[in-house]
Parts: structure tokens; C-alpha cells; sequence
């Protein structure tokens, strides 16, 4: 009779790959989703402007540009800020409303009380001009040093200010997704995963039987199941479990050997 073995190469499971679902596609088509990220860029524009706008009050009350911006700053104050900007510091410098610029005015308006003063008790070329200029002096330093720094510890509170506000709008976004990826979920939108399927036929632990006997005349052959994946026939001995009839006598009797 034939007799099959199993294929070496063959193997008891095998994986199935899954369909891979379109999320873009989905995201895209999704209204909810896309109402929500409206929102969220609006409101991201939003901030930006904010940090912008809050920059350029901070350093045109200051009266002088900014230097070593963040980045994300520098990204915001494009060539067209900068220039309204320069234009604030100029104007608030001339009219003398800048910070700095006031702190100046104080300086020269010291300088000039003290040579009138020092000028009338006759000590105008004495020691004292020189301790009263050095004392203006640094005065002046200082403030500007301590005015300085009020200005770029505002800037920095306005820049924390806008990263809370873009973490936030950053996880909404997340939010927004997921609750995406669930209503596609309840829609059974979402396409099949990988999955592992076992061919019996295929258990090199315990092979079943794969083939099935059928009579041809007088004898009797076997054929493989269509089901027999992957098995290899091999050449065999067909059975024959009984001798054809040698002569049919005319009453009707089987003649036996």
C-alpha cells in the first residue's frame, strides 16, 4: 500500500497574517477627531501669539532688543515681529518711557546735580566729584543689570506658561486618538490580527491516518486525503487482500482456489 510521511520542512502551526488597518485614512475621515484638532491648533496658535505678543511688551518697555532667544521664540518672532519690535524699542527710547531709557535720564540728572552742587561749595575739582560720579555710576549699573533681569525673568515665565499650555494641548491630541481608535474598535473597523491555526495532519507528535481505501476491480488502492498538506508519498506495494476469481461456473458459484 502507499504510505506518506510527513514532510521535514513541514511545520505543526502556522501563522495566519493579519490585515493591517489604515489609521490615516481613519483619523482623516473620523469628524470627531478632526473637530477636536481644530480646536487644538486654534488654541496652539492662540498660545503662540500670546508668547509673541508677551515678548515684544516685555523688551519695548525694556527699550532694547532681546538676545539669545529659545528657539521656539525665535520661531515665533519671525522678520516681521522683530522689525515691530525694533520699532517699539526705538519709539519708547526716544520719548524716554523705556525702562532703560528713564534709568539714563536718572543718571544724567544725577551727574549734573552733583557738579552743580559740588561746583557751588567751590569743590567742584576736589576728590568728592569723582566719589559722587563713581557712586552714580553704580547706581545706573546696577539697575540696568537688576532691570535686565526682570525682563528675562518675565520672558521665562511667559515661555513656561506656553510649554504647560502646548503639553496639554500635546495630550489632548493623545486623548483624541484613542478615543478614535475605540470608535473605530466598536465599529469592527479595525482590521484582523495575526493569528497562529495547527494542521492535525501536520503533529509530528501523534500523524494521523491520511488516506482512504478504494476497489478498483480486484483490487483494492490507496489514495491520499486532499487534506494531506505538506506530506511526502511514498512509493509502496498495493494491497490485495483477496484473489480475483480464476473461473465463474455456468450455476452461478464462485470457483475457489
Amino acid at each position: 500500500m502507499a504510505t506518506f510521511t510527513p514532510n521535514p520542512v513541514a511545520s505543526p502551526t502556522r501563522t495566519v497574517p493579519g490585515t493591517p488597518f489604515d489609521y490615516n485614512a481613519w483619523y482623516k475621515n473620523d469628524p470627531t477627531l478632526q473637530a477636536l484638532l481644530g480646536q487644538i491648533n486654534a488654541a496652539g496658535l492662540q498660545q503662540g501669539t500670546t508668547l509673541a505678543s508677551g515678548a515684544q511688551q516685555i523688551y519695548g518697555r525694556l527699550g532694547e532688543m532681546p538676545t539669545n532667544l529659545s528657539p521656539e521664540l525665535l520661531r515665533l518672532l519671525g522678520p516681521e515681529q522683530q522689525a515691530d519690535l525694533q520699532a517699539s524699542v526705538s519709539a519708547g527710547n526716544q520719548a524716554g518711557t523705556s525702562a532703560l531709557a528713564r534709568l539714563g535720564y536718572d543718571y544724567r540728572l544725577g551727574q549734573s546735580q552733583a557738579t552743580n552742587r559740588l561746583a557751588g561749595m567751590g569743590a567742584l575739582r576736589s576728590g568728592a566729584y569723582g566719589q559722587e560720579s563713581a557712586k552714580n555710576l553704580r547706581a545706573l549699573t546696577l539697575s540696568q543689570y537688576d532691570t535686565r533681569l526682570g525682563a528675562a525673568d518675565a520672558l521665562q515665565q511667559l515661555q513656561r506658561t506656553y510649554q504647560t499650555g502646548q503639553d496639554e494641548l500635546a495630550g489632548k491630541v493623545g486623548e483624541g486618538v484613542t478615543a478614535s481608535q475605540q470608535r473605530a474598535s466598536e465599529l469592527g473597523q479595525l482590521g484582523a490580527a495575526p493569528r497562529t491555526v495547527t494542521n492535525p495532519y501536520l503533529n509530528p507528535a501523534a500523524p494521523k491516518q491520511i488516506s482512504t481505501g478504494t476497489a478498483i476491480g480486484s483490487q483494492t488502492t490507496y489514495e491520499p486525503k486532499p487534506t494531506a498538506g505538506n506530506y511526502l508519498q511514498q512509493p509502496g506495494v498495493a494491497k490485495t487482500p483477496h484473489a480475483a476469481p480464476s473461473k465463474i461456473p455456468s450455476l452461478g458459484f464462485r470457483a475457489l482456489r
